[in-house]
């Protein structure tokens, strides 16, 4: 094994490392100085919705216009971020092309995707997934269920192929504009970070909000996870949707409102008021939003 495979094989060791993408960005950083020896390096996230870059590490020399710079592209072509390097003297080709080659090792080094993915994977079974983003889009969810293995080391001489990512099935209900992600945003702007209610189109789902804007570079501000809801308690689409106006601070029609219903729905949740129905309700997700539920 060559000086070169032994450092690619370092590199692909770092890019695979569990944890946060600024960690394994410094943990690149001897790796890096190993192959170009340069006198300052600056990598750094894309936010492509600031058109911005968000450094990650910074060492050594500090930015500037003659530093050898290289975008960061995942596997799938998607722009991750970018790699600069001050180097001392001119830069041969040969630097340029060994650059080249190290782009997407760095590029999987530092993608937060895979972080998106593990905080999917704390809802069991889940059926449907998208990601929302700051300015209103949304962007597919990463599948980290049932996805293959990442590879280790080369076991042949050269730098490691880097995988893309597998995403996680798309669904009507987590379409942009749909109401299911209307009520996810009004449940991340008021500040939940979990949040989970009912969606019906044929028959119901469970809908789960997390927040991500805490995963760099901060545009994807959370998931949206479809899943087979748990136990309805038998309450039916008039009683979950009555729910969803009453945790609203709203009433139905006087025919759909009554005490009736609410005590018909707080012998089914076991519970000895319909104050506390609403808690159970809104603490389990057992109701539709008002204004955003579908006919089943």
């Amino acid at each position: 094994m060559t000086r070169h495979d032994a450092v690619f094989a370092e590199l692909a060791t770092v890019a695979h490392r569990p944890g946060a993408p600024h960690a394994r960005a410094r943990a690149l950083l001897t790796p890096l100085q190993d192959l170009f020896g340069y006198d300052g390096v600056d990598i750094a996230l894309h936010d492509p919705e600031r058109r911005s870059h968000q450094p990650l590490v910074r060492h050594g020399h500090p930015p500037s216009a003659d530093d050898l710079v290289i975008a960061l592209r995942a596997a799938d072509g998607s722009l991750v971020g970018c790699l600069a390097l001050h180097l001392p003297g001119p830069v041969p080709e040969e630097t340029r092309a060994l650059l080249t080659t190290v782009a997407p090792i760095v590029a999987h080094a530092i993608d937060p995707r895979p972080l998106l993915a593990e905080a999917a994977s704390l809802i069991t079974a889940p059926i449907a997934g998208t990601v929302l983003t700051r300015a209103g889009n949304t962007e597919p969810l990463p599948s980290l269920p049932g996805s293959p293995k990442m590879p280790g080391q080369p076991k042949t001489p050269g730098p490691p192929e880097m995988p893309g990512p597998r995403e996680m099935p798309g669904h009507p209900l987590l379409a942009r504009g749909s109401p299911t992600l209307t009520e996810a945003r009004a449940c991340l702007a008021a500040g939940a970070t979990h949040a989970t209610y009912l969606a019906a189109a044929g028959h119901f789902f469970q809908v789960t909000v997390l927040s991500t804007a805490h995963i760099p570079p901060g545009h994807r501000i959370g998931l949206v996870l479809l899943s087979a809801p748990q136990d309805l308690r038998e309450l039916t689409h008039r009683e979950l949707t009555l729910l969803g106006l009453r945790l609203a601070g709203r009433r139905g029609r006087p025919a759909f409102d009554s005490i009736a219903t609410m005590n018909a729905i707080r012998a089914k949740l076991g519970v000895s008021s319909r104050r506390k129905a609403l808690l159970y309700a809104a603490a389990h997700g057992l109701y539709l939003p008002a204004g955003h539920c579908g006919d089943p």
